[in-house]
């Protein structure tokens, strides 16, 4: 984790790396549910920089996310 608490997986779904976020599932399917320090999920990272098509894949591969909060009681899609 970095100083704001955000893994590979946020780094990589926050530039739109699908490859990438695929990869770092394989490697470890619990990353997709570690909020950083503001509680935002990798999807939020996604859909907070646009990135569509990573906030499919992240969709495909946990589509309980859109579900999750953030600290300001907003989801990925608010």
């Amino acid at each position: 984790k970095d100083d704001f608490g955000r893994t590979a997986l946020h780094r990589a779904a926050g530039n739109g790396h699908v490859a990438a976020v695929e990869v770092l599932h394989g490697l470890d399917s619990g990353l997709i549910k570690i909020k950083d320090d503001f509680g935002r999920t990798a999807l939020h990272r996604a859909a907070g920089n646009g990135h569509v098509a990573a906030i499919e894949a992240l969709h495909r591969l946990d589509s309980g996310l859109i579900r999750i909060t953030d600290n300001r009681g907003s989801t990925a899609l608010h």
